[in-house]
């Protein structure tokens, strides 16, 4: 007797259904790219463009061979795909997202047709700009080797503090600094300076940094309170060391700079003396008589003159020539004779 298999007729219409969704399933897999190449004919002489996942880069531009990975093709992969150009890299430390259809654009921008290629974008590509951070203390050593160079005749620099900017980012490489004044900056006082900032040899950065530098020499200073036009004695005045760093107009390092002469205005105690405070004593004055004395070529003419105002030795004055009565500039050489040229 033959013997019958029990089939039941819902399981066998439920196999018969699957075959043309495995199918389907497959198809859709080869069409967005998802099977390798090996198993479908549909990539043969194609190129495939396989995006990477996450990338880093040290450069300004990004490439298509930066973000994804090329295979195949025979001819048109040898036609410099790995070197098209996508757009420019993100910021340093920042990131930028790579989709397929800017990728598209720019292949169809060179030229090459949508079916010559096959696009695994299953997300966008996600481009990092790296980058280092300068050391601010490389720049403060920086800035004190200067300064000590520029003011090596200074008595003694100190430099309170040195304000450099923060968490300055800087593309990979060899760091070096170049330390420079802008024109008319005196070092002295809270003094604004520039760094630039080279990575392998080319300029990457300048940034401003502000150097506080206190300047001690030894300086006359005032030691009694002085009056207008005062004459300066030894007593009056004294060297010391002083912080000179206000004092634009400079200072006087020795007593014998300043004996001898006197006051321009009433000057205060412990005043660090200035060339514009001080004027020589004169040694004639406005009505006194002089012999004047012209020389040329050998020639040597004296006569008297009537001084117009009060000068001391190596100024000039007016002079009137007692007897022509014309007025004329003359040296004072002493307190009783100038000099005219002519």
């Amino acid at each position: 007797m033959a013997s019958w298999v029990n089939i039941d007729p819902g399981k066998l219409l439920w196999r018969w259904m699957k075959i043309p969704a495995l199918l389907a399933s497959a198809c859709l897999m080869v069409a967005v790219g998802w099977l390798p190449a090996a198993a479908t004919a549909s990539y043969h002489g194609k190129v495939r463009i396989i995006a990477k996942e996450k990338v880093s880069l040290d450069k300004k531009r990004v490439f298509l061979g930066d973000v994804a990975r090329i295979q195949g093709g025979g001819g048109i992969a040898s036609s410099g795909l790995s070197g098209l150009y996508l757009c420019q890299a993100p910021a340093l430390g920042e990131t930028r997202m790579i989709d397929a259809g800017m990728v598209i654009r720019r292949l169809k921008q060179k030229g090459i047709a949508r079916a010559k290629y096959v696009l695994d974008f299953k997300r966008p590509v996600m481009v990092t700009r790296r980058y280092q951070l300068l050391n601010p203390d490389r720049v403060r050593t920086a800035t004190a080797n200067y300064v000590q160079n520029e003011l090596g005749d200074m008595a003694e620099v100190k430099i309170v503090s040195i304000q450099v900017p923060k968490a300055v980012k800087l593309p990979r490489g060899k760091v070096s600094l170049v330390i420079k004044r802008p024109p008319g900056v005196r070092l002295r006082g809270k003094t604004p300076l520039q760094a630039r900032v080279f990575v392998n040899g080319s300029v990457a950065r300048q940034i401003r940094v502000v150097a506080d530098i206190r300047l001690f020499a030894e300086a006359v200073v005032v030691t009694r309170p002085l009056g207008r036009r005062q004459p300066l004695t030894r007593n009056l005045v004294a060297l010391r060391k002083v912080e000179v760093t206000r004092c634009p107009k400079g200072f006087f390092s020795s007593l014998k700079q300043v004996l001898g002469m006197r006051s321009r205005s009433a000057l205060p105690m412990d005043t660090i003396l200035a060339p514009g405070m001080l004027e020589a004593v004169p040694v004639v004055k406005r009505g006194d008589v002089v012999k004047m004395i012209a020389e040329s070529n050998g020639l040597r003419i004296t006569t008297q003159g009537i001084c117009r105002e009060a000068g001391a030795p190596g100024q000039r004055i007016r002079v009137t020539n007692a007897k022509s009565r014309k007025e004329v500039f003359a040296e004072v050489v002493d307190a009783t004779t100038v000099r005219v040229s002519f």
